[in-house]
């Protein structure tokens, strides 16, 4: 038997398949961290887009069934409506970027959300027949490695039951 038959690995095949592995890994790895990415980024912007459709439908809701819209031009991001079961006030306003809901009692978050909306009413009609007002909700999240990202809702709320000031 030879002494040099068993033919054994070098020490410069070891090293290109730790460079060749490391390549491979660094790749995948860096493949994951981008899907992480992705999934982080669209999961915030999901869950920020839920959160102003549920205060902008709870607003509307409301808005929809008031006796009396007031608003001044004065303080665009406050609204108050008087309610048609107890004719009391109610407001909604924003603070420290924060949508709330005041009835005279302690306020609360629009619809149990807490986070940052912010709420602008851009146009007032009243007419004999009704009252609207155009709102928008703006809602802003952080995404990975990026600046803050907004969205913008907006729609028109048209109150049938309102009745102007005597």
């Amino acid at each position: 038997m030879e002494r040099w038959s068993v033919r054994g690995v070098t020490l410069i095949e070891v090293l290109v398949y730790i460079v060749l592995s490391t390549v491979i890994l660094a790749g995948i790895s860096n493949l994951f961290a981008g899907s992480l990415h992705i999934w982080y980024n669209s999961s915030r912007q999901t869950e920020a887009q839920q959160a102003a459709r549920m205060a902008l439908d709870s607003m509307v809701r409301e808005l929809r069934q008031a006796v009396r819209l007031e608003y001044d031009e004065n303080k665009p991001h406050e609204i108050t409506y008087i309610e048609p079961l107890e004719h009391k006030k109610v407001r909604f306003y924003e603070y420290a970027g924060f949508l709330y809901r005041d009835s005279g009692s302690s306020p609360q978050p629009v619809a149990g959300v807490e986070r940052e909306l912010r709420i602008s009413c851009l146009n007032f009609c009243m007419t004999p027949d009704f009252m609207a007002v155009d709102i928008e909700i703006a809602v802003a999240w952080h995404a990975w490695n990026r600046a803050e990202q907004a969205e913008f809702l907006k729609t028109t709320v048209y109150c049938v039951n309102c009745q102007p000031e005597n």
